[in-house]
């Protein structure tokens, strides 16, 4: 489900200052930010990792679009790019409010005709592109579209379940390494 999140800093969120000029909220657990960095403005529970990096079953990785050529559907990250709040939120809304784990997401406006012919922003850097369109270029000063820029999404978890899939479990390994090359004695 899509809930709002607990601001850490209590003299911040009483007098909604910096929640006023950074956080646009847009639905219930929602928001616009304008500074990549949402999380640290929210309470996330402990194990604080597994909570801002939540992983998702197939029934929300089969909505992400493939390109023509590529695996039958693509992958929903925690983070990640798309064309805009409203496709992101068509695309796996409904799957997040039906959801027993507790999400809120935050989106950053990426905007390209601020950005530098000598560098900028990276697609790489942020994440899957899960829009319509398709990136060509390293950069996206350099993309022949995209004019109205990209956004940048967080799907942070506040409650709930930790899902860890089979992949992430056996990229992990043993939990204690030293406890399984303990001889016998």
């Amino acid at each position: 489900m899509l809930v709002d999140p607990t601001f850490r800093h209590t003299e911040m969120a009483a007098a909604k200052s910096y929640c006023a000029l950074y956080h646009h909220k847009i639905g219930p657990g929602l928001y616009i930010d304008e500074s990549f960095n949402f999380s640290n403005w929210i309470d996330i529970p402990e194990p604080r990792f597994e909570h801002e990096y939540p992983e998702f079953d197939d029934s929300y990785h089969a909505r992400i679009p493939c390109y023509p050529g590529e695996d039958a559907h693509g992958y929903l990250n925690s983070y990640g790019v798309c064309d805009s709040p409203d496709q992101f939120i068509t695309l796996v809304g409904d799957l997040l409010k039906a959801d027993v784990r507790s999400f809120v997401v935050s989106f950053t406006h990426v905007s390209k005709k601020c950005q530098s012919s000598e560098g900028g922003w990276r697609w790489h850097k942020w994440g899957p592109y899960i829009g319509t369109g398709r990136p060509t270029s390293e950069y996206l000063y350099d993309e022949d579209k995209f004019d109205d820029g990209v956004w940048a999404y967080n799907i942070t978890q506040l409650d709930g379940p930790i899902i860890i899939s089979e992949l992430t479990k056996r990229l992990r390994g043993p939990k204690d390494t030293a406890d399984s090359c303990k001889k016998e004695s």
